[in-house]
């Protein structure tokens, strides 16, 4: 499936040379084989079907921000946080600092390094922290890193943690102190301003063009809905 799935995004990079639009019916195609795929691999293991689904969300989720973020800057999938067995789904660096508007939200969420944590299910209290403790984990290992090398680093400098859930609870919101902010879309909602992090509830965000990418990362009718306005562009 990964082989296949490979060829496919090695498609959509093709076609971009040729006509950008047709970038959009190849991930469709793909997202909707990964949907199928996803489908036969749960249905007959009864009490393991949330790991299952996980696991193949999550390998889904690293390869599509890896393509869709890859002309922006450095990807890294699958990252290992040194101080713990832990692992970053996706880490992000920026080449540059202008937003790339074809992307949209998901493009203004790239404009600075960032770390990904997206789930196929809604993560509990203990997977947030999880996730805050992995971005705790590397800015550390940034700042350790800047001192050997007798440099400063900013609080600008320092990743951010997007974390895409289908969907978020208020009692999740409300104990995370997380908020709407001025200037974002409806459905993305920041923690405190130095906990440098923000919980983006993907069935919450408008059905426009800007938030489709992070759409499709969704689940449900929400994911499906997005798939079609893929194939209809």
């Amino acid at each position: 499936s990964k082989s296949l799935t490979n060829k496919n995004l090695f498609m959509a990079n093709s076609f971009c040379e040729v006509n950008s639009q047709k970038v959009y019916v190849v991930l469709a195609l793909t997202v909707q084989f990964l949907i199928q795929k996803q489908a036969l691999v749960i249905r007959n293991y009864g009490y393991t079907r949330k790991f299952m689904t996980r696991q193949v969300h999550d390998q889904l989720a690293k390869e599509y921000l890896e393509e869709l973020l890859k002309p922006l800057g450095k990807v890294e999938t699958s990252k290992d946080v040194k101080s713990e067995v832990q692992e970053i789904d996706v880490w992000f660096v920026p080449t540059t600092t202008s937003t790339n508007s074809e992307l949209g939200l998901l493009g203004k969420m790239a404009v600075t390094s960032c770390l990904f944590e997206p789930y196929r299910n809604a993560p509990n209290e203990i997977e947030i922290r999880s996730c805050l403790l992995k971005l705790y984990s590397v800015q550390g290992n940034l700042l350790r890193e800047a001192k050997r090398e007798k440099r400063s680093i900013s609080e600008e400098e320092l990743p951010f943690l997007w974390i895409l859930t289908p969907t978020c609870s208020e009692r999740i919101l409300e104990g995370f102190g997380a908020k709407i902010k001025e200037g974002w879309e409806k459905g993305v909602y920041f923690l405190p301003k130095y906990q440098k992090a923000a919980i983006v509830a993907i069935n919450q965000l408008s059905m426009t063009e800007d938030t489709l990418w992070l759409r499709v990362m969704g689940k449900g009718k929400t994911q499906n809905e997005a798939i079609s306005e893929v194939v209809e562009l």
